[in-house]
């Protein structure tokens, strides 16, 4: 085991990288698939619950500014949280965030990508197949993950030039 207490994080994300994960957030089932469902249930009125949520939105971020520029350790909202309100806060939002973004949301977001595939790949829409493609899709980027950083790094840039082209087309 490495005992060399000078070993810190490595910089392997550069600012192209962090550009295009900022944007891949973004750009998804947020910009796809969410303004249809809003759409269908608050008509005309869609736009306002965007312009608002924008508001709250620039809000929150300028809460993380703020404490970003107070909290110097690595850690994003959980060292934030930690630092203001303890380890038990800090723990309970981690996991809250860790199940609604990484589990919740990236199914939300396969499950659409098979429903819109459905349409030109009628398998699909069986149990089975769609198991089998969620099981492809996540087990592809795990083991693009394990291979290292700086492989996922370049996957997410391709995703983002992909998710992007539809937008400028």
């Amino acid at each position: 085991m490495n005992t060399d207490k000078t070993e810190g994080l490595k910089r392997e994300i550069d600012i192209w990288g962090l550009a295009a994960n900022t944007v891949n957030l973004v750009v998804g089932a947020g910009i796809f698939i969410l303004p249809a469902l809003v759409a269908t249930y608050l008509g005309e009125a869609s736009i306002l619950a965007y312009v608002f949520c924008g508001i709250l939105m620039f809000a929150i971020v300028l809460c993380f500014a703020e404490i970003g520029s107070q909290v110097t350790t690595t850690g994003g909202a959980y060292a934030y949280i930690h630092a203001a309100f303890g380890p038990y806060a800090g723990f309970l939002s981690n996991s809250l965030f860790w199940f609604g973004t990484g589990v919740l949301m990236n199914a939300a977001v396969v499950n659409a990508m098979a429903d819109m595939l459905a349409v030109f790949i009628p398998a699909l829409s069986f149990p089975l197949y769609r198991a089998l493609f969620f099981l492809l899709i996540f087990g592809g980027f795990a083991l693009i993950n394990i291979r290292g950083v700086k492989y996922g790094n370049g996957m997410v840039k391709i995703n983002t030039f992909i998710k992007l082209i539809p937008l400028f087309y």
